[in-house]
Order: C-alpha cells, then sequence, then structure tokens
C-alpha cells in the first residue's frame, strides 16, 4: 500500500466530471439474468465465453454473425505435402537456404530470432480448421444452461447505472436487437428503427466485439471522447478521448509471379463448395481429409531486421504458392482461378502509422469512419524503406535459388519497377488497408481498395499516467465497474506479426489472470477493490486520521503462488488476507484514536513525515510464522508481512499486531520483530499504559497448564483483590486466558454462537469453512452455508460471535440448519461442559485455559 500526500487522483481527473450524466438507480445483481454477458463471438469473447461457462458461470454470448458451417468456414485450403509438385518441391528446398532455420516460432527461445521458419496452423487430427466456433460448440453441447447463445443480434449499447449519489458508474447489461444486421453485413437492408431487450449481467459485462465494433460500442454508450460524442447528440457518461483513437495495423505488400507451367497438385481443383463441381474436394472426402485442401497455403517465412541496430526482427516475408494480393472482393475467386502464381508476402511488423475510428451518427447502423493514415506519423518513412528493402529481399530470393528458372513474369510490382520511386509507388497503391493521402508526397495517392486484416489497438490498455489509455492493465474500462474490453482492439500496441494468437492469450490471461484463478480475481473485486468493501472503508479511515491519499499496491499474484498450498479452499484464501489487512488497520487506527498513545502518535507522525509514507504488504521469510508489521527506517515504510502458513486465527494476529505496533519506532532491526511469544501472546500489560506513565505493579495471577481436563471449581485462578483500570489488557488478550469460557448456541436461521473466547470461534469457523460442501447448484460455486465472525459491539479488535446460514436465503420455507455436528465439535473436540438447554438454546462453560 501507497500512502501519499497527493489530494486526487490523476484517474479522476481523466475520467472528469463526466459522471455527473444522470444514471438509474442500479438494479439487484441477484435478480441479473446471466452471470457473464460476452458481446463478440471471434478470438477474444468465444474462447472466454467459453471458459466462464466451464468455470461453471452462466454465460450469454451475443454476435452479430449467424452460425455458419460449411466448406468454406472448415477447409484449411492448401496442401503443405507437396513435394510431388516439381515447381513447389523448388519452393520448399530454396527457401530453407535463406537464412538459419527457427525450430519452434513459438518456444520462447525463439523470441527475436531471425531465419526461416514454417509457420503452423490451427488444424485439428482430421485436418479440418480449429477455430473458436469448434470450441464454443463443444462448451455448449456439454453445458447448455451455462452457455446460451444470441445470434444474428446487435448490441446497440452498454447499460450502465450508479450506485446513489457519488457512485461508481457500473455496467450492469447490454442493449441487444435480434435480426439487426451491421452495415457490412451481407443481411443488412438498411437502417431501421431499431427495438431492442436488456439483458443484464450479475458479474461483468465483457466487449470483445473488435478493432472496430467495441470502440463503437462504447461511444454510443456514452464512454469516449465527449466532444466527439457531443457532435451527434451522445450524452457523455465517461469521458475516455482514447476510445478509437491508436488504430493500428500491420504494413503488407505482395510480390507476385506467374509462373511457366501450373501447379499438377491443383490440376482439377475448382475451390467450390459442391463436390459435384470440384473434383478435389470430392477426393478429400472420398480420401479421410488427406489432399491439398487439408492443409494451410504457407510455405516458409523468413524473419528479418529492417535495420540491423534494432532489438527485434520487424520484417517478415512469406511465401504461398497462390495469387494473393491482399484483402478484397473478389480476391477469392482470382485466388481460386490461378494456379501457377507464387506470392511473396512483405509485412512489416511495429507500424509507426496510427488511424481512428469514428461515429458518423448515433445509430447503431450507421457506417463507421475508419483513417488509418498509412505512413503519416513519425517513422513512416523507415516504415516504407523496410517494406521496400522487403521487396527486393523477396525478388533475390526468387531470382538466385531454384526457383528462378520456373518464372515466366513478375506481376506485381513488375520486372520494370526498380527504383526506389517506383516502389515506393508500388507500396503506396498496393499496401493492405484503406484509401489514403500521403501529404509529404508531391502528389496524393489513392491505394487499391484492398483491406487490412491485423487491425488493433483501438481501445488501448495503458498505465493511470496515460491520458489515452482506455483499459486498465486487468483490461477493464477505466472509470466504469464490472465492464471490459477483451479482444485486439485491449493491445496498446500492434502484437507481433500475426495477432490472433496473442488475442487467445489475452483472455487466457484474463481467465488465470497473472496466475490467479477466477474466483480470486472475483473475490479481490469484491472484497478489496469494491467501494463498499472493508478494506476500503478502513483506508478511507485511515486517511480522514492521517490527512494522507492511501492508494493499496499489493502483488496478488506472488502471495497467491506461494500461499495456494496452504489454501486448498481457494474460496478462503481472499478473506484471510483481507483480515489480516483490515486487522492492521483497525488496530492501527485504534491506537491513533485513543488517548493512551500520545507520544506514540507524535513519533509517528514525526515519521511520517520525513519519509516517504509507504506500507508494504509482502510475504515473510522464514522462519517468521506470523503477520507482523514494523516499520524500515531506512527507507521510510511500513512493512506487513504473511506468512508462509495456515490461516492465521483473528485473535492472534491483533494482539501479534498491537505488540509490534507497541515496540514499531523502537526497534533498531529492520528486518522486523521476532515471532517469541507467538504461541502464547502472554500480555504484557503495562503496554496498555500511555506512554510516559509507569503502571501500578500488577499482583501475580495464577493460572493453569492446558488440559484435556476440566478444572474443578476451586482450581479456578484466584484473584485476591480487584485489579487496577491500567493492570488489565486489552480484551482480545485478557478473555483469552480468563477462565471460565462462556459458550451459547442458538438453533435459528441463521444459526448464532457466541463465545467469550475469541479463539474457540475462529477454530469452529475455520474447521466448518474448510470442510464445508459446495452447493453445486449455485453458479459461484459457495459452500451451502455462508460462515461469518462478527466483531463484538463492545469492543474492536475481538469476534464474539458466529453466525451460520444458507448463501441462498431458505428462510420462507422453513429450512432450518442441523446443529448436532456443532454441537458435538463443541463438546467432543473444544471440551466445552453442557450447562443448559431448552431444545432451542444452549449454554456451555469451560474452566480449561485454551492456548
Amino acid at each position: 500500500m501507497l500512502i501519499t500526500s497527493r489530494s486526487s487522483v490523476a484517474l479522476l481527473a481523466l475520467v472528469g466530471a463526466a459522471a455527473a450524466a444522470s444514471l438509474p438507480q442500479c438494479p439487484d445483481p441477484g435478480r441479473a439474468d446471466y452471470d457473464f454477458v460476452v458481446v463478440g463471438a471471434g478470438a477474444g469473447g468465444g474462447p472466454l465465453a467459453s471458459r466462464l461457462a466451464e468455470s461453471g458461470y452462466s454465460v450469454l454470448l451475443v454476435d452479430a454473425g449467424h452460425d455458419v458451417v460449411n466448406y468454406n468456414t472448415t477447409l484449411p485450403g492448401f496442401n503443405l505435402r507437396t513435394l510431388e509438385d516439381a515447381q513447389v518441391s523448388a519452393l520448399v528446398s530454396a527457401l530453407p537456404q535463406q537464412g538459419p532455420p527457427i525450430d519452434d516460432l513459438n518456444a520462447l527461445a525463439s523470441d527475436g530470432s531471425v531465419g526461416v521458419n514454417g509457420p503452423s496452423a490451427t488444424i485439428d487430427e482430421n485436418h479440418i480448421r480449429s477455430s473458436v466456433h469448434e470450441r464454443l460448440q463443444s462448451v455448449n453441447a456439454a453445458s447448455p444452461s451455462q452457455l446460451q447463445f444470441s445470434l444474428d443480434t446487435l448490441a446497440t449499447k452498454v447499460l450502465l447505472c450508479s450506485n446513489g449519489t457519488g457512485g461508481a458508474t457500473t455496467a450492469y447489461g447490454v442493449q441487444i436487437v435480434p435480426g439487426a444486421a451491421l452495415p457490412v453485413a451481407s443481411n443488412f437492408h438498411g437502417k431501421a428503427s431499431l427495438k431492442g431487450r436488456s439483458v443484464t449481467a450479475k458479474y461483468e459485462v465483457i466487449v470483445s466485439a473488435g478493432v472496430f465494433q467495441s470502440p463503437q460500442l462504447l461511444m454510443l454508450s456514452g464512454i469516449g471522447d465527449k466532444n466527439h460524442l457531443s457532435k451527434f447528440g451522445i450524452q457523455s457518461i465517461i469521458n475516455l478521448p482514447g476510445v478509437g483513437s491508436n488504430l493500428q495495423d500491420h504494413d503488407e505488400v505482395s510480390v507476385i509471379w506467374y509462373l511457366k507451367q501450373n501447379y499438377t497438385l491443383f490440376n482439377g481443383c475448382t475451390f467450390l463448395s459442391d463436390p459435384k463441381k470440384d473434383p478435389c474436394l470430392q477426393d478429400w472426402i472420398d480420401s479421410d481429409h488427406k489432399n491439398l485442401y487439408a492443409f494451410t497455403t504457407t510455405i516458409d517465412a523468413i524473419i528479418t531486421k529492417s535495420t540491423p541496430n534494432r532489438t527485434d526482427p520487424d520484417v517478415m516475408t512469406y511465401f504461398t504458392p497462390a495469387f494473393f494480393p491482399g484483402f478484397f472482393k473478389g480476391a477469392p475467386q482470382q485466388l481460386a482461378d490461378t494456379h501457377n502464381a507464387l506470392s511473396a508476402i512483405v509485412l512489416k511488423a511495429h507500424p509507426s502509422s496510427r488511424g481512428t475510428v469514428r461515429l458518423t451518427g448515433s445509430h447503431p447502423q450507421d457506417r463507421l469512419e475508419i483513417e488509418k493514415f498509412h505512413f503519416q506519423a513519425p517513422g513512416g518513412y523507415d516504415d516504407i524503406a523496410a517494406l521496400r528493402n522487403g521487396v527486393r529481399r523477396a525478388r533475390e530470393i526468387v531470382q538466385n535459388s531454384a526457383i528462378g528458372p520456373l518464372v515466366e513474369t513478375e506481376v506485381f510490382p513488375g520486372a520494370n519497377t526498380t527504383t526506389d520511386d517506383q516502389i515506393n509507388d508500388f507500396i503506396f497503391n498496393r499496401v493492405f488497408g484503406g484509401t489514403f493521402q500521403l501529404s509529404f508526397l508531391e502528389r496524393p495517392f489513392v491505394k487499391h481498395s484492398s483491406s487490412g486484416h491485423h487491425g488493433c489497438c483501438t481501445n488501448a490498455m495503458g498505465p493511470d499516467s496515460d491520458s489515452n489509455s482506455v483499459l486498465d492493465g486487468n483490461f477493464k474500462v477505466r472509470g466504469v465497474d464490472r465492464l471490459r474490453v477483451v479482444d485486439a482492439s485491449a493491445w496498446p500496441h500492434v502484437p507481433g506479426f500475426f495477432i490472433t494468437t496473442p488475442t487467445y492469450m489475452v483472455n487466457q490471461t484474463l481467465i488465470h489472470l497473472s496466475g490467479r484463478p477466477l474466483k480470486i480475481r472475483v473475490d479481490i473485486r469484491d472484497l478489496w477493490d469494491s467501494s463498499k468493501s472493508e478494506v476500503q472503508a478502513s483506508i478511507t479511515s485511515l486517511q480522514e486520521t492521517l490527512g494522507l491519499r492511501i492508494e493499496p499496491v499489493i502483488s496478488w499474484t506472488t502471495l497467491w503462488n506461494e500461499l495456494k498450498d496452504r489454501y486448498p479452499d481457494k474460496t478462503t484464501f481472499i478473506p484471510s488476507i483481507v483480515r489480516i489487512v483490515n486487522t492492521w488497520y483497525s488496530r492501527l487506527l485504534w491506537r491513533l484514536d485513543s488517548d493512551n498513545f500520545p507520544a506514540w502518535t507524535e513519533e509517528l507522525l514525526d515519521a511520517l513525515s520525513d519519509s516517504r509514507k509507504e506500507l508494504v504488504i509482502e510475504l515473510s521469510s522464514p522462519p517468521h510464522n506470523r503477520p507482523r508489521t514494523y516499520w524500515n527506517p531506512k527507507i521510510g515504510s511500513f512493512f506487513l508481512s504473511v506468512p508462509k502458513t495456515e490461516p492465521p486465527l483473528h485473535s492472534k494476529v491483533a494482539a501479534a499486531f498491537d505488540q509490534d505496533f507497541d515496540n514499531l519506532l523502537t526497534q533498531g532491526s529492520t528486518s522486523g520483530p521476532a515471532d517469541e511469544g507467538w504461541d502464547v501472546l502472554a500480555a504484557d500489560t503495562s503496554r496498555s499504559a500511555p506512554h510516559g506513565d509507569t503502571p501500578e505493579p500488577r499482583r501475580s495471577v495464577t493460572t493453569h497448564s492446558v488440559s484435556n481436563a476440566s478444572h474443578a471449581p476451586d482450581e479456578r485462578p484466584k484473584v485476591d483483590r480487584l485489579p487496577g483500570l491500567g493492570e488489565l489488557s486489552r480484551p482480545n488478550e485478557l478473555f483469552a486466558r480468563t477462565a471460565p469460557y462462556i459458550l451459547t448456541l442458538d438453533l435459528g436461521n441463521p444459526l448464532v454462537v457466541r463465545c467469550s473466547h475469541e479463539a474457540t470461534l475462529d477454530l469452529l469457523s475455520a474447521y466448518l469453512t474448510r470442510w464445508g460442501k459446495v452447493n453445486t447448484g449455485d453458479s459461484m460455486r459457495r459452500n451451502v452455508f455462508k460462515i461469518e465472525l462478527v466483531e463484538s459491539a463492545f469492543c474492536s479488535g475481538l469476534n464474539d460471535t458466529l453466525t451460520i446460514e444458507p448463501h441462498i436465503n431458505f428462510r420462507n420455507n422453513g429450512f432450518q440448519i442441523n446443529p448436532t455436528l456443532i454441537l458435538a465439535f463443541i463438546e467432543g473436540v473444544l471440551g466445552y461442559k453442557l450447562v443448559h438447554t431448552n431444545g432451542h438454546n444452549w449454554v456451555y462453560r469451560s474452566d480449561t485455559i485454551l492456548k
């Protein structure tokens, strides 16, 4: 945690005062239609929706497309098993000689490598394209109640709400219009008056509509540049200027040759979806998917650096035995009709260009204004030079290898295109992407009407200091709770050479965010990040007391990875850490508010005024075996250490922190206090007196050693006079060693156990939680019973009540908790003796002092 004197947070300034927009009160999330609503079934949303459903959550997946299953979507296209064709054999043998081999392009050791590699493809064991579609269908078939689809459905707005005056803006659902289409879709028949319906999410709305539609959906929802939204009468809810900015796409051009002869492997292939009209398709069916249609087109890829001083390679040239000029209408048929072409596609990674996606109206079916601004940013000249050199390198490879004698003519850019200016003209006109003009040229160039296919980065994640960042590091939309964007638009920079696999990794990372299971992340959101959590309330209280801004910083990944073996039931992990941190806050706040520690408080304030004011939460190193806190004067910081042990009892944690705070500013070591006394934490009652005062000497008090047998009444500790107030320890220490312990149990819903001995309740709570049965009918996979410790109304830092009730409300149908196991535990394990019962209430006592 960082304690800083900043009076405002930059992030709040970023989103601005747009929250003044009127929003409805948030509905009860318990009545939501689904746990999650995911918009978009592509590489971002599809796998994420599948993983959420497999984790037991109910998910609605909304997509504007429809379920298409045909040969066009399932056949990879070409067979790399082509050594029978002399021309392709020449390609396969010649290309690997153009650089050192990269054995596995996906291996970590290959990062930054240059050389030659045969790219991998997502093809299953049946030689059919392995895609998100198959993944979704598989999960839906296995769990139809968990994963549901709404296809041919246009999402028109993210529904936002507020939890009262000053409450956080929150996403609670999506407005959808079944049957409506995007203006670029084949089933679009013009703008219509859209009548939609709302679907609500209990936990989160996840936008995965892609590089163009994701920013559009945010802007239509009032999230974006307020000046741009105001042009179309859209009320600005959250002012995020970066929405729709930062558009990036790889720069690619194709060098294409005609060969002297057709590839013999293509004989009879028409690339049609009817086996009667395509002999190769019929052969693919008859041969158990073992002909050229079973594999992808790329033979080899050559990876290089545009300049020697670059850290990472940034140019890839991949070869395919096909006519491939780019992506535009008519290109597939041109490719299918040409059986004697060779293409070398030069791809420039990490381009300098930055474009925009902008609205042209407030209607969801209005077309978007998409500007890529190729080569117009600083660095544009270098990008052009990299592509120009790539074109020349591709030519050299073909001319100076076994491929050369097979070539009839160069189609693009053409054998007569040789000078820098001529090749530049070719790049300007043929680069994959949208229409553009280049202001630094003597004349404008209008590009060939090809579209790019690696667009990304229009809802970029970034640090708090970046005013154009739309998302934080967890893909959360800034300024909006329960809303994430998970697709290619989330990248701040176009990743690598191809973006699909990195986008798959985005949703995989989100599921296991930095190694944290979904349940851990949900608990972090609800119990730590939420403005309504006890931690945030404690942070606010300490801020008001000290006059300092507090920003929690904790490495959840490190804590979870190191402690997960100690928490086989992960539902207890975050609550345990939160309780430790809350105890730290409560004990420090109690001390600061108390009149008994004026000198100590002055010392603390002096130390804070001369330091960086940090509270760092870390893992303890052996041999420490308890939570501890200490002050490091060398760097001027608080440290709170969590041990690699089983979850500690709350009563011991509170007493331990009190002990540490007593010695906080006087200890000479920066490594923290020792653990002596952790097992007993015997009270040093002089610490209860104000600093500078000398307490009245204590008279000895006789205590008994721990035993499984009860103490007879005449063996109980004797006190020969009433103690002075200064002699009495804090309640959590005093009642831990004061016999008898009194325990009562009241049967009902909730079942309530009250006890003067906090450790008894801690152990009972921990035991019941650890062995609690999971409710398989609960989408959150919680235990059947919710078990909570309640702090005493008499004093802070001491729990004297335990409540047990179902997570799902059964009060209205007479549900009653069976108390027999709890009664057996109280008597058989803890050794309490029954004093009285009426069949509904039980009273127990224990004369044994328990450690």
